[in-house]
């Protein structure tokens, strides 16, 4: 199990600015939420009751976040002291926290969590690598003086404990293009992150 850094930063950042009281309630309104999600009880997604005084930006980190935490332990399957002894060395939460969080974890929401995502995790190949190359072009043999760079890329895929490899070139004008759909696409998914934890929910 391995979260991204940037993960990891907001994570620190938000743990100067919350209580281990305010903690407790976050923990148990985003439980509430992840589990209203997975068995699709649309009626009491939004019925939570984030504090008045937390500012909606937190709020909003906060859930997303935990969602990553939940999702990436039980993708690995993990038990509550494989899941403690990761948290405790990211340094993120105290000892109190990470007993709370795993405890949550186990009894409420990883087994759930597992069929959930056995049920849609293997209907599409998820990208678990990408290795790259660049490669600069001078000239061809329909061509003398190219002079341009091309770059290899390779993503390795999985799908249902099956890996493939995706091989293809692109210039430097396509990669970009490549990363600005990748961009979009991720801000598309932070926008249905917020409409789920919209203003509704946060009053």
């Amino acid at each position: 199990m391995e979260l991204p850094d940037t993960l990891k930063n907001n994570l620190r950042i938000i743990k100067t600015s919350v209580s281990d009281e305010l903690f407790d309630k976050l923990l148990s309104d985003c439980n509430n939420m992840l589990m209203n999600v997975i068995i699709d009880n649309s009626k009491d997604k939004m019925k939570l009751s984030w504090s008045s005084d937390t500012k909606p930006e937190l709020c909003k980190a906060i859930y997303s976040d935990y969602i990553s935490i939940i999702k990436e332990a039980a993708r690995n399957n993990y038990d509550p002291e494989n899941l403690s002894d990761y948290l405790q060395t990211t340094g993120i939460f105290n000892h109190t926290q990470i007993q709370k969080l795993c405890q949550i974890y186990y009894k409420q929401i990883k087994t759930p969590m597992v069929l959930h995502l056995s049920s849609i995790g293997d209907s599409h190949q998820c990208i678990v690598d990408i290795n790259w190359r660049l490669d600069c072009c001078l000239k061809t043999s329909n061509n003398n003086y190219m002079n341009n760079c091309i770059y290899h890329i390779k993503l390795t895929t999985k799908r249902g404990g099956t890996i493939n490899d995706v091989d293809f070139t692109c210039t430097i004008e396509g990669l970009h293009e490549l990363v600005y759909k990748i961009k979009d696409i991720v801000r598309h998914m932070e926008k249905l992150v917020q409409r789920n934890c919209g203003d509704k929910a946060l009053k």
